[in-house]
């Protein structure tokens, strides 16, 4: 019935014993208790737990993870394709749409599948704003404030969504444009001479490219662990350098004898410095702006609990919570609270609108 009455509504049911195991199978997410009536709740749940109490760290802490990990997750894997494909877009109004692609085909196929895959993997499956276990468990009262962040799905949406696709263009037009033009009139690679051709634009465009996805997805970890340092630096940087220098020495390569001319250039190490200056600061501009000025609940207790550690708790000295700090989050989220009430408040009204006229038309049905 709940269901029924809201298409965009989530529930959750949450039984011990057979008499729960339609509830629990009408539910979008069911939740099993291991009980003395049996077995039957458990195996018709999407989830089971030993005991009621483990409902708050599955729904406050790993729910609320999940939702960030992968709202994150999506608009990042929008936003490094097109930052590849539209490149080669804009590569075939200068080659006449002859065919010819900007990257070299084994890039092309390396690119999602090796190099930029692992710190995607890594950041979906580490990544977390705060964490009670390592932090200490009084955070854990500063919880509820953070629950509407997936409850009202504040990250995958189509503002942020637009917002990640402009960049996406904007970096993929920086990409191609900088190397071309930095190359237009210089044509002469290294003092020996060497000179520069449309291979020593692919592999100056591309290191540009891995480097801009790269240094973006590293802004955007907040959870830095040992596993994030070597996915991102060994199995994402090393791999591709592994790429370039393995072309280099492979006659079947297009690039094949170009890259260590390229290395040899001071022009292409500037312009990767170029590149990526112009895009990182872009990102952390706008990141800034938001961190300060459009925070989200979890961005204030980013900020309340780097100012703690900052004052030497550790590990081993949890974090402690006060009074106070309980209510000036409160004071933070008032606004945002009243927000989301108005828009709460606007679709009741909808949907009592709805539900009114749904009985006029069964009215309607009962009298013919």
């Amino acid at each position: 019935m709940i269901k029924s009455d809201d298409p965009e509504i989530i529930t959750l049911a949450i039984g011990d014993g057979a008499n729960d195991v339609s509830m629990i199978r009408e539910a979008h997410i069911g939740v099993g208790l291991y009980g003395n009536e049996g077995m039957r709740a458990v195996q018709s749940s999407d989830f089971a737990l030993g005991e009621f109490k483990f409902l708050w760290r599955l729904i406050m802490h790993h729910g609320r993870l999940c939702y960030l990990r992968y709202a994150e997750l999506t608009l990042y894997f929008f936003y490094k394709n097109l930052v590849m494909t539209i490149p080669q877009l804009y590569f075939g109004f200068l080659n006449g749409f002859s065919g010819l692609t900007i990257f070299e085909e084994y890039y092309i196929t390396s690119y999602n599948l090796f190099f930029t895959s692992w710190p995607l993997v890594i950041k979906a499956l580490l990544e977390q704003d705060m964490n009670y276990t390592l932090q200490g468990t009084q955070i854990r009262k500063l919880y509820p404030n953070l629950y509407y962040i997936g409850n009202k799905v504040t990250i995958f949406t189509w503002s942020n969504f637009g917002l990640w696709i402009l960049l996406g263009i904007f970096h993929s037009v920086i990409v191609l444009a900088f190397p071309m033009w930095v190359f237009q009139d210089n044509h002469v690679l290294t003092p020996a001479g060497v000179t520069v051709d449309m291979w020593t634009l692919s592999i100056t465009t591309a290191t540009c490219l891995f480097a801009v996805v790269t240094a973006k997805i590293a802004l955007y970890t907040r959870w830095w662990t040992q596993y994030n340092f070597f996915f991102y630096s060994f199995l994402s940087v090393g791999v591709y350098v592994g790429y370039l220098w393995i072309c280099e020495f492979w006659p079947g390569s297009p690039v094949y004898q170009i890259v260590k001319p390229a290395h040899d250039s001071p022009l292409f190490w500037l312009t990767i410095l170029l590149v990526g200056s112009i895009t990182f600061l872009s990102d952390y501009l706008i990141e800034y702006v938001r961190f300060n000025h459009f925070g989200t609940g979890s961005d204030y207790v980013r900020r309340l609990l780097d100012s703690k550690i900052g004052e030497g708790m550790t590990v081993e000295k949890p974090v402690a919570i006060t009074e106070k700090d309980i209510t000036d989050m409160k004071e933070f989220m008032k606004p945002i609270k009243e927000y989301y009430m108005i828009q709460d408040k606007a679709r009741e009204n909808y949907l009592n609108d709805l539900r009114d006229k749904n009985l006029k038309i069964a009215a309607i049905k009962t009298k013919k």
